[in-house]
C-alpha cells in the first residue's frame, strides 16, 4: 500500500487525515516519536491473529502495549487463546511485512477488535503505506473503516 492508496481508502469513509512524512525510514516507536514530537501511546500496531478453527482476527492497540491473549480469548468466546500469524502468512495474507501492518491492510471479512484506550484518545497515527510515511487520524473515525468490529479491554 502506498501512501497515496492509504489517503485513497481514508477519504472513500470520509476520515481526514494527516500525512507525516520522513526523509528517512521511520523502522521503530523511538524514531516516530521523536519525527513528530507526539507522545509514543499515540501511534497504534495493527497484530492479525487467528483461532483454532483458523478464523483471521485483528487486534488495533496502542504500540506501547501487549495484548492479553486470554482476554481476547475470552471476548470472543473462543475455547483456546487466538495466537499471532507468522511473517509468512501475513506476507501471504496481506502482501504486507508484519512490521507495515495498519488498519488500513486487515483483510476483508476480518473481525476487528480495538483496545477500548485506543479510542478514548483524541487522535491516533497509524503506519502511512510505506516506512517514510505516517497517518494521524481522528481516534473516532478509527471505527469506520470496518464493518465487523468490537471494543474491549485486550490489553496487559
Amino acid at each position: 500500500m502506498t501512501v497515496r492508496s492509504a489517503l485513497s481508502k481514508l477519504q472513500k469513509f470520509g476520515i481526514k487525515a494527516e500525512v507525516i512524512k520522513s526523509e528517512f525510514p521511520i523502522r521503530t516507536l523511538s524514531q516516530a516519536s521523536s519525527l513528530t514530537g507526539l507522545d509514543p501511546s499515540l501511534f497504534t500496531k495493527t497484530v492479525l491473529l487467528k483461532g483454532t478453527q483458523g478464523k483471521i482476527m485483528a487486534v488495533i492497540l496502542k504500540r506501547t502495549e501487549k495484548i492479553d491473549f486470554e482476554k481476547v480469548k475470552q471476548v470472543l468466546n473462543l475455547k483456546k487463546p487466538p495466537t499471532p500469524l507468522t511473517y509468512i502468512e501475513i506476507k501471504k495474507l496481506t502482501g504486507k511485512l508484519a512490521d507495515s501492518l495498519s488498519p488500513l491492510t486487515i483483510p476483508p471479512n476480518t473481525t476487528v477488535i480495538i483496545a477500548n484506550n485506543v479510542l478514548q484518545q483524541e487522535y491516533v497515527v497509524i503506519d502511512g503505506g510505506d516506512e517514510f510515511h505516517l497517518i494521524k487520524i481522528r481516534a473516532a473515525d478509527l471505527p469506520r473503516l470496518f464493518d465487523d468490529y468490537l471494543t474491549a479491554d485486550i490489553t496487559k
